[in-house]
């Protein structure tokens, strides 16, 4: 009877002390005031949108909010323990603080970030940006380069339609458009893409070398032959098939376009002061005009073809026997071949221009003989 006692007794206080034991090794955290407060610049203004990290310690990891219209955040949830505040807005330098975080109530934070600094650089040279009289220095002028004409979007490569449109229409009025190829005026561009260096248009409504403003004036710079052989091939193909048909017409035109562009231009026989450059464009349309009109046996409705064939063959020597003078003799060749006025069943009449130009310029630097003291 005393052993049963004995461990009755024992098996009562075990079960005692291991009840206990786990009571005794767990502490539940405690909870924290949710820190909060108002983000300002140096004005006393709120700074709405700024960005607020908040990085504890223990257990909550790093947490990031945004500040409301009024500049103000709060963080909810938050444990007690060490914590880093971070507040970051763009224009302004970044606000750090530690925080210590109890279960008392505590005042907002009231946070005011400072100005960021800017730091600029720049570097003096001697280029002169005063105003100049010369007129290859006017910086109211459209230019458009040789690497910039290969990226403009121009049909079938005419830089010049493409660029008629930057022309103001007042300037242009009724005689249409003035053209400047090389300083010197023609009635059209005979060289092919690929020998054009330069196209610009003068916006100045002023010209002292023109007779009419530069507004109304495409003015076109010719590559110069370089020092080493250089060319260039391009072909031009369009079809009808990938042409909308025109309103008026009962049928689809089978229209058809072809061109070959080519230049070449280095020194002439190896020679150092006489250089060559060619240029040739040959262009093949096949063309059909929309014939809509009333005869005696009622409505007519056809398209008549329109073909046009066009050649254009420009040559250019030039000679510079020293550094100050320059001869450039040109020679220009051109063809045209098409269908004029109306046709009939049985009527058609085939027109063929021919035309051949010369030019030659002359240029020379004078030196002065002597200075003036």
């Amino acid at each position: 009877m005393t052993r049963t006692l004995t461990l009755l007794a024992f098996s009562i206080l075990s079960g005692t002390a291991s009840a206990a034991s786990p009571a005794e090794s767990i502490e539940e955290p405690k909870r924290g005031v949710s820190p909060n407060g108002t983000v300002l610049d140096p004005s006393g203004a709120v700074i709405p949108g700024s960005t607020v990290t908040l990085n504890c310690d223990g257990a909550g990891g790093e947490r990031t909010i945004l500040t409301d219209s009024q500049g103000a955040f709060r963080f909810d949830g938050t444990l007690s323990g060490g914590c880093e505040i971070r507040v970051e807005f763009e224009g302004f330098k970044p606000f750090v603080r530690k925080v210590k975080i109890g279960t008392k109530p505590a005042a907002p934070l009231v946070i005011v970030l400072a100005i960021t600094e800017v730091h600029e650089e720049f570097f003096v040279g001697n280029d002169s940006t005063s105003p100049s009289t010369i007129a290859g220095e006017n910086r109211d002028a459209n230019r458009m380069g040789a690497e910039d004409l290969e990226g403009l979007p121009s049909l079938d490569q005419d830089y010049l339609a493409t660029m008629s449109r930057f022309l103001s229409a007042g300037s242009v009025g009724t005689s249409g458009v003035d053209l400047v190829v090389d300083g010197l005026e023609a009635n059209g561009l005979k060289v092919g893409a690929s020998a054009i260096q330069e196209i610009k248009i003068n916006q100045d409504p002023y010209s002292a070398e023109y007779s009419r403003p530069g507004r109304g004036r495409i003015e076109v710079i010719t590559k110069p032959a370089p020092p080493e052989y250089h060319g260039n091939f391009n072909v031009v193909f369009r079809d009808h098939h990938l042409d909308a048909r025109n309103t008026f017409a009962a049928t689809k035109a089978p229209e058809q376009r072809r061109g070959l562009e080519a230049f070449l231009a280095g020194p002439l026989l190896g020679s150092k002061t006489t250089s060559f450059t060619i240029s040739a464009t040959w262009q093949d349309d096949d063309l059909q005009s929309v014939v809509t009109a009333l005869g005696p046996s009622g409505a007519i409705r056809q398209n008549v073809p329109t073909p046009q064939r066009n050649v254009d063959i420009t040559g250019r020597l030039t000679r510079q026997p020293n550094q100050r003078t320059t001869y450039s003799p040109i020679r220009t060749r051109t063809a045209r071949l098409g269908t004029g006025g109306w046709e009939a069943s049985r009527c058609r009449r085939r027109a063929a221009i021919t035309g051949c130009a010369r030019t030659r310029s002359s240029s020379t630097i004078a030196r002065p003989s002597r200075r003036d003291s």
